[in-house]
């Protein structure tokens, strides 16, 4: 295709945000992202942003995930903006509820890793990534700095749902939007996450792709020391293995502190289906 094919890409999230990047870093001048509420409005803006050099490695995604970690790096260096990116040291560890809930008394049973901003009954820790090996973004800064580059070679956004596809002689020529316009095109890409079946049904294609609802929250700690400065939550990301009241099943929630003094916690998934667009994605206040 011509690098001045019209090209576009529904989905404004870090897929759609890093094709529209590299696609015209590669010169391609008419780029057009197509997002239904807003950039990096679902996931993309609410993930976790953890970043493990090497724990695919047994899996057929060891090269990718290494080419990952490698390129976030490269991206903090180059894109100009903040993106949150910082290099981090990441335990495991397995904590118990406080045996007397009147006692503030730390217990760490011997682990010297555990970061002075960890208060309770810690059982057991392990180091499973160091400065080396694991890192972090927070994902909704890193995809907000891809599309700025972007645009800067010509991409644009417009804000809108797409409901269906004109296909001509096996050939994409135009997508249409809710409100009747139809945008003409010489290429489409979905990158739309767990909603792409919706794009491949224009095409008459199965829906091979599905996703499951994870719960996050984000803290902002104002925790102060005697002598009235902010406590220092430093680079560790903790991997917790915890079973409240000594009893039912164990939760892994995972705790990332990041660069901006916020503190990203995200718990355990469920099977509740997804709603059919990501604007109507609620808030679940018992999940957290």
């Amino acid at each position: 295709m011509e690098k001045t094919g019209k090209i576009l890409i529904v989905g404004g999230g870090i897929i759609g945000c890093s094709t529209a990047f590299y696609l015209t870093q590669a010169g391609y001048c008419n780029v057009t992202i197509l997002e239904a509420v807003g950039v990096a409005h679902a996931a993309s803006g609410r993930a976790g942003g953890f970043l493990a050099l090497d724990w695919c490695d047994s899996s057929f995604t060891k090269d990718l995930a290494r080419k990952s970690f490698q390129l976030h790096e490269e991206l903090a260096n180059t894109l100009g903006k903040d993106i949150g990116y910082r290099k981090m040291n990441t335990l495991s560890m397995s904590v118990l509820d406080e045996p007397d809930q009147k006692s503030k008394k730390k217990n760490n049973k011997g682990c010297d890793q555990v970061p002075d901003w960890v208060d309770g009954n810690v059982q057991h820790c392990q180091e499973i990534g160091n400065t080396c090996t694991t890192a972090q973004v927070t994902p909704k800064l890193l995809c907000e700095a891809l599309l700025d580059k972007a645009k800067e070679h010509g991409a644009q956004v417009k804000i809108g749902q797409v409901v269906g596809a004109e296909v001509n002689n096996n050939k994409v020529t135009s997508l249409k939007l809710e409100d009747g316009e139809c945008m003409e095109c010489d290429a489409v890409l979905l990158c739309m996450g767990p909603w792409t079946g919706q794009g491949l049904a224009w095409f008459g294609k199965p829906n091979v792709v599905s996703g499951d609802r994870a719960h996050s929250v984000l803290l902002k700690p104002q925790i102060e020391n005697s002598d009235n400065t902010s406590s220092h939550i430093d680079n560790t990301a903790l991997f917790l293995h915890y079973r409240p009241n000594y009893a039912g099943k164990s939760q892994e929630p995972e705790v990332y502190p990041r660069p901006d003094g916020t503190v990203y916690v995200c718990g355990q998934g469920d099977n509740h289906p997804l709603p059919d667009q990501p604007a109507h994605v609620e808030h679940s206040s018992d999940s957290c």
